[in-house]
């Protein structure tokens, strides 16, 4: 009986050490989209600012 118990955990790790591994692979691919997303939004902030201080040259 101990066997089996001993053989079952290990199977139970190796399923929970993949499915670990496949979800830390998900998420570091939505970091990296995140971080892509935020530098995209920073740009555009950089340019609304410009523009803005445009307007204020123009006197608007």
């Amino acid at each position: 009986q101990g066997e089996g118990r001993q053989k079952m955990c290990k199977v139970l790790e190796k399923r929970d050490e993949k499915i670990y591994m496949q979800f830390k692979s998900q998420f570091e691919e939505m970091d990296a989209e995140l971080a892509e997303n935020r530098a995209a939004l920073e740009e555009k902030d950089a340019e609304i600012a410009a523009l803005k201080a445009k307007l204020a040259e123009l006197g608007y």
